[in-house]
């Protein structure tokens, strides 16, 4: 004779599997944006304007391009991105 089979066995098995891929995700570690730089054409693309548009931002102060080198200019990430990653807009914003 066969033994009494559980039907909620597996599941179970998969539930408990499903959960520990949740936590997988869950607790993976965060990307550090402390050190993320653009260059002026990346960040162009990224908030949907023209490069031109990026340096006049840059000589109203509201964002700061830095320069490496010679001709290698950088946009940090905090200067694209507010603190829930989403493109920041500098469409009709006074100089403060």
């Amino acid at each position: 004779m066969r033994d009494a089979h559980n039907p909620f066995e597996i599941i179970n098995n998969q539930l408990t599997e499903l959960k520990r891929i949740v936590l997988e995700v869950r607790d993976a570690p965060k990307e550090d944006y402390t050190l993320k730089y653009y260059t002026v054409l990346v960040a162009s693309k990224i908030l949907k304007v023209d490069k031109q548009t990026l340096k006049n931002y840059d000589k109203a102060g509201f964002l700061k391009i830095e320069t490496f080198g010679i001709n290698r200019k950088l946009i940090h990430h905090s200067y694209l991105f507010t603190e829930d990653n989403k493109p920041k807009s500098y469409k009709y914003q006074r100089k403060s």
